[in-house]
């Protein structure tokens, strides 16, 4: 547009008398501006680069601008910067753990929506002693199994006194050879200490006959020296005699010494010294009978009942692995019923380590397969570290019983020990065990492994037995005699729960040792606290039992300044080499590690193990002990006193054997031992309802007498006995000769067919002892007599026929015979009463329901069951 046109000019003034001026002439007009944007118009823009758009705002051109910014390296919002908004981009980063660690930085993501590390974690491998985290879990040189080793000649481990060691991983290297026996010097001890196969040669004993005496009788008295009279017997060219104290008697004296030791190379076997020596087929440590293991040392069957399972397949006859006289029914599954004794798994055979840890805790028993003990060990010890079989042995000839052999001293040797071994060409196979911990080691089919070992749980035991059981390969008999007897004893085992359930809670100081040892505890160990031995594992051995009592005090002293007590499990459950972690049982915290420390404080109470408690709150309640490499260390405290090389302090260990317990007649077990479990028990007659004809009564029954009441058996006597009385059927009976009964008690009664229909005793004695040979049932337990149903209102066919509803009672139990209507109440409580009064094994769930009548509806099918 043309510019204003410039003002005119100012006339000039005019002259005098002159004419007007002329006016001045316009401005000229402004030059026109540029032509302006409309707004909201967009132009393409560039920027380094990064295209984008430019749009008008007021006239005027905005800046450039182009997409969302991502990490990509470029420009995208045309802003003039690059990848703004990722704050770690190219910041240093890391992948992985131990071995596996790698280095990185933070780049960006294919899609350019953020970073991400770009550092790539190594592969895992296999954990070796090296100071190393190998398989990248965060931990160095954890869970490595002791490596075995052998430090003598070749040809000499396993001979004689020579026995082979473990190596353990000990900062990132294999320590010494632990327990290793090496070749000695051959000394007149009866024992080859040079392992050369023979004993006392080389001249160690100028005269071998003499020492052979001395050495297993203790002294030695020459025969040329017996005073006249003596009760004393040369032997091999020695008069021997025992106890030592008698010898005095002997050589000075002149007395006449009663007890006489033999010496010889076999002594006669003495049965109850826990001992199987020749002769013997069992030795439990004393000569009682009804335990498995008679009064003259002969193994016996131990009375059982209820049934054992098998879990998966076999080929061979499992059911055949007990005997007919022990009660043992056979069936097939995985899930124990209350009756369960045993749980065989077998190499198909899936479990539930909930399931079995129930039961296990119950007091059964639960046996592997070849194959399965990892898996079995892992699914019921969840909480503890996996553990993994290693390499696989033995010659897989389906056997179980070994070719070496651990723990001799366990009662399942003292009970088996007179098998004799399986030689190395016929054992089973399977994989080795060693790596389990707090496992009972008990044989193996090679030495320096494990193949045969068990762990208790609760009142149960876990059987581990990588020996290939299920297999019935045709053609092999290997399955011998001794394998089957050791089977069934693993099925057989029972216990009856926690020691007595009468275990003092807590720790204790100042306990008298003189009451403890009138209760049943014994001294397993005994060593001061300078001392740096035995082994932990050797410990464990001496101290098996049920419960374990673990004390210290001054030597010398009667009384123990601390104590604590605890199920066996419990105090020898390995937690592990953590500061903090304990295991909490009885009112104590517990804490065992083979490799650190073994202790307890009170419960609830923190520990720092370092390697040892060092805490100080409540310190006079706190014990300790160090641990190293499998092996008990020096130290460390006694409550408040640190005792590290003390030797005037001391620290012991305690076993006690379980003790005889009643019957708890409601937990479904046989707490007391004598084979009979709660309601089939005389002991829980009273509780269950039931009735016990009179003690010392026979009722009679001979051969195929039909005639006499059907009494062709001990049963039947006993039912009909029962029924006689009005009672329900028997429930429990003994079973045995008249004669036999009346020779224990002459009180006991053979009056044969007492209290039986008819006079049938009468003169059936006559004076000739016949009854004497004829078989009775005695000590006959009956049930309650049986409850009569009763109606429960008026008789119906439908609801129509009720102001209510009319129940089936058929439909919940045989004994509910027909249909009624259902009770009129105003209350719950009425319709309890009314359905108790039925026999209803739930009278306590009906309702009364809105229309006034007692209902079942939401309890559940048969909750009125009549019985």
């Amino acid at each position: 547009m043309g510019g204003q046109g410039g003002a005119g000019g100012m006339g000039g003034a005019g002259g005098m008398g002159g004419m007007g001026g002329m006016g001045g002439e316009g401005g000229q007009g402004g030059v026109g501006g540029d032509i302006g944007c409309r707004d909201g118009a967009q132009v393409e823009c560039d920027v380094d680069g990064c295209v984008g758009t430019s749009t008008c705002v007021n006239g005027e051109w905005g800046p450039c601008q182009g997409g969302a910014e991502i990490c990509d390296g470029a420009d995208n919002d045309c802003d003039g910067a690059t990848d703004e908004g990722f704050a770690d981009l190219g910041e240093r980063c890391s992948a992985g753990l131990g071995a596996c660690a790698a280095e990185g930085v933070f780049a960006c993501t294919p899609d350019g929506a953020g970073t991400a590390c770009n550092a790539v974690a190594g592969m895992p491998q296999a954990e070796q002693c090296d100071g190393a985290d190998n398989d990248c879990d965060g931990l160095v040189d954890e869970a490595l199994p002791p490596t075995p080793c052998y430090d003598g000649p070749v040809g000499t481990e396993g001979v004689g006194a020579c026995r082979g060691g473990q190596r353990q991983c000990e900062d990132g290297a294999l320590s010494a050879c632990v327990g290793q026996v090496l070749p000695a010097p051959e000394a007149c001890n009866m024992a080859d200490d040079d392992c050369n196969g023979v004993a006392d040669d080389a001249g160690a004993c100028a005269d071998p006959a003499r020492a052979r005496c001395e050495l297993a009788c203790g002294f030695v008295i020459a025969c040329e020296l017996a005073p006249p009279g003596a009760l004393a017997e040369c032997v091999q060219g020695c008069l021997v005699e025992a106890p030592p104290e008698q010898v005095a008697c002997i050589a000075n004296s002149g007395g006449d010494c009663a007890a006489v030791l033999r010496c010889a190379d076999q002594p006669p076997p003495q049965c109850g010294n826990g001992q199987v020596e020749e002769g013997e087929g069992c030795d439990d440590g004393n000569r009682v009978g009804g335990d498995g293991c008679d009064a003259n040392c002969q193994a016996e069957p131990v009375p059982a009942g209820g049934n054992f399972m098998l879990c998966g397949q076999s080929d061979r006859n499992v059911a055949g692995f007990v005997r007919p006289e022990d009660g043992l029914e056979f069936l097939q599954g995985c899930v124990p019923n209350a009756e369960t004794v045993a749980l065989l798994v077998s190499r198909t055979g899936a479990v539930d380590g909930a399931v079995l840890n129930a039961f296990l805790a119950r007091g059964g028993n639960v046996i592997t397969e070849y194959s399965r003990s990892d898996e079995v060990w892992n699914a019921v010890f969840p909480n503890e570290p996996v553990v993994q079989s290693a390499a696989q042995n033995g010659s897989c000839r389906d056997n179980l019983n070994p070719a070496v052999r651990y723990n001799e001293a366990d009662p399942f040797w003292v009970a088996n020990g007179a098998l004799p071994l399986e030689p190395a060409a016929s054992t089973g196979c399977g994989f080795d065990l060693t790596a389990f911990p707090n496992s009972v080691p008990l044989g193996a089919h090679s030495a320096d492994r494990v193949n045969l070992a068990y762990r208790d749980v609760g009142a149960g035991r876990l059987w581990l037995v990588e020996g290939d059981w299920q297999d019935n390969q045709q053609g092999m008999a290997d399955w011998n005699a001794s394998s089957q007897q050791l089977m069934r004893h693993m099925i057989r085992r029972r216990r009856g729960g926690p020691v007595a359930g009468d275990l003092v809670p807590g720790v204790r100081q100042n306990v008298p040792e003189e009451a403890l040892l009138g209760i049943g505890w014994r001294p397993c160990f005994r060593g001061t606290y300078d001392q740096n031995q035995p082994t932990v594992a050797q410990i464990l051995a001496d101290c098996r039992g049920e419960a374990l009592l673990m004390a210290c005090r001054q030597v010398g002293d009667p009384t123990l300044a601390l104590a604590a007590e605890g199920l066996y499990a419990d105090v020898t459950f390995d937690v592990g080499g953590a500061q903090p972690a304990v295991h909490t049982a009885n009112g104590v915290n517990w804490y065992f590690n083979n490799n650190t420390s073994w202790g307890f404080a009170p419960e609830g109470a923190a520990v720092n193990r370092n390697s040892c408690d060092t805490l100080d709150e409540q310190g006079e309640l706190r014990m300790c002990w160090h641990t190293s490499a499998g092996n008990l260390n020096s130290g460390y405290r006694c409550g408040n006193e640190f005792l590290n090389g003390n030797a005037r302090w001391e620290r012991l260990v305690y076993v006690r054997d379980q003790r005889p317990r009643a019957e708890d007649c409601a937990a479904r077990g046989d707490e007391d031992g004598n084979g009979l479990a709660d309601c089939a028990d005389p002991a829980c007659a009273e509780q269950c309802g039931q009735v016990r004809l009179g003690e010392l009564q026979g009722y009679g029954h001979h051969g195929d007498c039909e005639t006499f009441n059907g009494c062709n058996n001990a049963q039947t006597c006993a039912d009909a006995a029962c029924a006689f009385g009005g009672h329900g059927a028997a429930v429990s009976w003994q079973e045995d000769t008249c004669g036999a009964r009346r020779a224990l008690d002459p009180t006991f009664d053979c009056d044969l067919f007492h209290n039986l229909d008819g006079d049938l005793d009468q003169g059936w004695d006559g004076g000739l002892g016949f009854c004497d040979d004829i078989m009775v049932a005695y000590d006959v337990v009956c049930a309650a007599a049986p409850r009569v149903p009763q109606d429960l209102g008026q008789p119906c066919m439908g609801d129509v026929d009720c102001d209510g509803v009319c129940w089936d009672f058929s439909q919940y139990d045989p004994f509910c015979f027909g249909a009624f209507c259902s009770a009129p109440c105003q209350n719950d409580q009425e319709c309890g009463e009314a359905f108790a009064a039925a026999g209803a094994q739930n009278p306590g769930a009906s309702t009364c329901g809105e229309d006034g009548r007692c209902t079942v509806i939401g309890t559940g099918f048969g909750a009125f069951a009549c019985q």
